[in-house]
């Protein structure tokens, strides 16, 4: 049974197909952190993502939320199909359109050839995609790996005192029951961190933020896991974003149109890729060009697309060589061959 496999065994995969092609899967002992797309709610729809592959995995999955609402729409996984190519192909248009709404435009699109070969290459390499209409089946949730529970605390740092107390309690009593060839990869997923907490932004709560998110951070380095948050910009401080930006390993964006006058095509957000854990072999600042993607929300799935944000140029330019090699971008940001061989394409 083929299914689309990490070379690298130190990688996990995000649980989305065009994320994975992207970046390689999240690295084992890392913090991911996602900036939500407020008022929408794609960045859920990640989350599911990334629970599902460990449900279906049989990987231990640990949630962690203050707020029933978002537990409830969350723990409601999406299904495991093995229609892939019939899922990946609906309703996706491969027409070239140019926007003259808002104010971002399309430079162009590479005439759709990188999300074709992207396509072609996930239908060939894996045998299952998440089907975000459905939910997942019984006989992956009746196996008790996915556990829940609630965050009581309202203040910020006494959160994050109870989050590594309970991580850290879960993680030992899974593992102490099991022999150590079956211990598989947990993941920890934490929903609207600090959300409805106010931080007194003085001197003490910057260091003790400081200290306890260090203690997180080598709390995530010693467990076979990767811990993947979720936070609001609009509801904290930017002192206390940007401290939670600094000690994560993988920091991501959503930004949604909903609320904006600016328009991408069809998208209903951009994806941008703001830190990975390495970034190397870089020949200038120039080749490192704005990771910033066109997402796609349908009722089956989510497609992150690269696009080009900037003045429109020439629709007859032609095509680069290096925009049409079916390459996962992640070649160009984390050091060429050695990242783009995560992957069995």
């Amino acid at each position: 049974m083929k299914s689309l496999t990490l070379v690298n065994k130190n990688y996990q995969s995000t649980g989305n197909l065009f994320l994975d092609h992207l970046i390689g899967g999240f690295s084992i002992g890392t913090i991911v952190l996602l900036v939500e797309d407020s008022p929408t709610k794609i960045h859920e729809s990640f989350l599911k993502y990334f629970m599902a592959e460990g449900v279906v995995k049989e990987q231990k999955v640990f949630l962690y939320s203050s707020n029933p609402m978002a537990k409830q729409n969350i723990i409601n996984l999406p299904y495991k199909s093995t229609q892939v190519e019939n899922i990946l192909n609906t309703s996706k248009g491969t027409e070239n359109k140019q926007s003259g709404q808002g104010d971002i435009k399309i430079a162009w699109r590479y005439e759709n050839i990188k999300y074709s070969n992207v396509i072609e290459n996930i239908v060939k390499s894996t045998d299952y995609i998440f089907d975000l209409s459905r939910s997942l089946q019984d006989i992956y949730t009746s196996q008790n790996n996915f556990s829940i529970s609630n965050i009581e605390a309202t203040d910020g740092i006494e959160i994050l005192k109870q989050l590594i107390y309970q991580i850290s309690n879960d993680y030992t009593k899974y593992t102490s029951v099991l022999k150590e060839e079956e211990i598989k990869y947990s993941r920890f997923v934490i929903p609207n961190l600090f959300e409805n907490v106010n931080f007194k932004e003085n001197s003490k709560t910057i260091l003790d933020l400081k200290v306890y998110l260090n203690v997180f951070k080598n709390l995530a380095r010693s467990i076979n896991g990767i811990i993947y948050l979720t936070v609001g910009k609009e509801y904290m401080k930017k002192s206390i974003f940007n401290l939670i930006y600094y000690f994560s390993d993988y920091v991501f964006t959503l930004q949604s149109f909903l609320l904006s006058n600016q328009k991408l095509e069809e998208y209903n957000a951009l994806f941008s890729i703001n830190k990975l854990p390495k970034l190397c072999v870089l020949k200038s600042p120039v080749d490192l060009e704005t990771e910033t993607y066109g997402l796609i929300a349908e009722k089956k799935k989510i497609i992150i697309e690269k696009v080009d944000i900037g003045p429109e140029i020439d629709r007859n330019t032609k095509v680069k060589e290096k925009d049409v090699k079916d390459i996962p971008t992640s070649q160009a940001i984390c050091g060429g061959e050695k990242y783009t061989k995560n992957f069995e394409f």
